[in-house]
């Protein structure tokens, strides 16, 4: 869709500003590993510098190395990941997570424009048909992504793997 992030012939950069990190190991799995990990709905929302609306992203949060340590009321210490996965809890979340999918799938050349609509669009279908059970659309991507991943380990290409889960 056209918009201030995409208008006609250019690359929406603003979408994938900031998630270099995220983009780089999509890369690596497509050029040098051939190993796919799937691409969560928040990874990119998480990281990005702007947000949907254009403004500065409070999603993103600094990456660190250290666990954080806290006190437990009942057990002593307990270790915490800081850092967890981002999940969108609104329908406009999850279709502004799919986009970014989108287009970090044609940045780092999982295929073409075409082949990662074709991935995208099925989602954003079940997400507008199922708006009040996103848990399921949420669950239902991470299964679909983990298939896509692994049947592109197995040498199908991106464009058959997702044709195949889309039209299962």
């Amino acid at each position: 869709p056209l918009g201030p992030w995409n208008p006609p012939g250019f690359f929406p950069v603003k979408v994938l500003w900031g998630a270099e990190a995220v983009l780089a190991r999509l890369w690596r799995d497509v050029n040098v590993a051939r190993m796919f990990t799937p691409l969560g709905l928040g990874e990119v929302l998480k990281s990005r510098a702007d947000s949907a609306n254009g403004q500065v992203n409070n999603l993103a949060t600094r990456r660190t190395d250290t666990l954080g340590i806290v006190r437990g009321a009942t057990s002593g210490f307990e270790i915490v990941d800081q850092d967890r996965p981002f999940l969108p809890d609104s329908v406009w979340g999850v279709l502004d997570g799919l986009e970014s999918v989108k287009w970090a799938f044609t940045w780092a050349g999982y295929g073409t424009d075409e082949d990662s609509e074709v991935w995208v669009s099925y989602f954003r279908g079940l997400t507008r048909l199922r708006p009040q059970h996103l848990d399921f659309v949420r669950s239902f991507y991470d299964a679909a992504s983990w298939r896509l991943c692994l049947d592109m380990r197995g040498g199908l290409s991106f464009a058959a793997a997702s044709q195949a889960i889309v039209s299962d």
